[in-house]
């Protein structure tokens, strides 16, 4: 089996070229150029799904980081869809973050208390709607809005995948914040969410301050929500 490095590395330089080859073909208009861009998008499928069944969260944030940087370097050239990456790229470094701290019951702990005291946890549990919970939405629905603006059957295919291991990528987290949070429960470190609520003052809310990097500006994770809302 293929090291975690191994498969990033080779998504990285396919994508690059593929990439690359798009600009040469916008320049020259060359039709073998066309045919060489669709056999990149052909090795990046099989890529894409490899990495999917590493199921390395770490890794798949990774590659979402390289595409939306090397898309952004090499081929975007609408403004909104330049904000768009851009604001993606932040978004997946504020997840990495959170990916890290997750695996960190002394750490995670006190995103546990803040996001559990400010209410704002996934919908009927006491998991924290954190940096990385919001970036597999927030990714998800930027590819889905994307998905009207190509007429490519190879890149929709790629869009599909992404999506696909966005989503089960979601779905691994959410374990790994289960699994932290009983952790830190069993440690008596935090109460559950209902406690929190029923103890706590609102004036709390507005003088307790979240540790920094754990909390995004706010409307961060607005994209496109006349077209697709994220979860």
């Amino acid at each position: 089996m293929r090291t975690r490095g191994e498969i990033f590395n080779d998504v990285q330089n396919l994508i690059r070229n593929e990439m690359k080859t798009i600009v040469r073909h916008r320049m020259t208009g060359k039709e073998e150029l066309f045919w060489i861009i669709a056999d990149y998008r052909a090795d990046i499928q099989a890529m894409l799904n490899e990495a999917a069944e590493f199921r390395d969260i770490g890794l798949l944030l990774d590659i979402e980081r390289t595409v939306m940087e090397l898309e952004l370097e090499h081929v975007a050239s609408d403004a909104d869809n330049i904000k768009s990456l851009r604001r993606g790229i932040f978004q997946v470094n504020a997840a990495t973050i959170m990916l890290n701290r997750v695996q960190d019951p002394d750490e995670y702990w006190r995103v546990v208390f803040y996001y559990t005291l400010s209410g704002d946890l996934v919908h009927q549990t006491d998991l924290p709607k954190d940096a990385a919970y919001k970036f597999f939405g927030s990714q998800r629905a930027r590819l889905l809005n994307s998905k009207s603006d190509m007429n490519e059957s190879e890149r929709t295919d790629l869009f599909r995948i992404r999506r696909n291991y966005l989503l089960q990528a979601r779905k691994d987290y959410m374990e790994l914040q289960r699994q932290t949070m009983e952790a830190i429960q069993a440690r008596g470190q935090v109460a559950s969410a209902s406690e929190v609520r029923e103890t706590a003052a609102p004036a709390n809310l507005e003088t307790h301050q979240p540790p920094l990097g754990i909390r995004e500006p706010r409307k961060q994770y607005r994209v496109a929500q006349e077209r697709q809302i994220a979860a």
